[in-house]
C-alpha cells in the first residue's frame, strides 16, 4: 500500500513540474488560444470594448435618470471558467440591480491577465464614452 501512495505521489509531482515548466510565465492554459479553448470559446458573447470583454453592455448614450456602472477586472471579471453568460458575476448583479427597480446601465472592461498599467489604459480609452457614476475594480493579485 505505501508503494502505491509514493507511486502516487511522485505521479503528481512530476506532472505538476511538467505544468510548471510549460507554463513557465505562470499563465493559464486559456492564455493559449488553441483549439480546446476555442472550442470552449466559440459559444461566448463578447462586448464591443476591446479585450474582448464579457458581460453586460450599455444600452446606448447614457440616460441622465440612470446610473452607470462600469466593471473592470480580469479573469475573473472576465468569468474564466463560466461558460453561461447569466452566471457572470456581472450579468448577475445588473440583475439583481433591476430587480430591485434600480434604474442601471452597466459596461464591463475585462480581460485574463489584464494588470493594473492596462486597465488605466482601458479608462483613458472608454473612460469619457462611458461616463460611469461607479466603478467596480477586481483584480487578483496572483495575475
Amino acid at each position: 500500500m505505501l508503494g502505491v501512495g509514493v507511486f502516487g505521489a511522485i505521479f503528481f509531482l512530476a506532472g505538476e513540474l511538467c505544468l510548471r515548466l510549460v507554463f513557465w510565465e505562470g499563465e493559464s492554459f486559456s492564455a493559449h488560444k488553441g483549439p480546446i479553448v476555442q472550442r470552449v470559446e466559440r459559444d461566448f458573447k463578447f462586448n464591443a470594448f476591446d479585450g474582448p470583454s464579457r458581460g453586460p453592455e450599455p444600452s446606448g448614450p447614457k440616460h441622465p435618470q440612470s446610473a452607470r456602472i462600469l466593471i473592470q477586472g480580469d479573469s475573473i471579471t472576465w468569468g474564466q471558467g463560466v461558460r453561461n453568460e447569466e452566471q457572470l458575476f456581472s450579468n448577475r448583479l445588473l440583475t439583481r440591480l433591476r430587480e430591485t427597480n434600480v434604474q442601471v446601465d452597466m459596461a464591463v472592461l475585462a480581460r485574463p491577465g489584464r494588470e493594473i498599467d492596462e486597465h488605466l489604459q482601458q479608462l483613458k480609452k472608454w473612460g469619457h464614452e462611458l461616463q460611469p457614476d461607479v466603478i467596480i475594480y477586481q483584480w487578483y493579485i496572483y495575475q
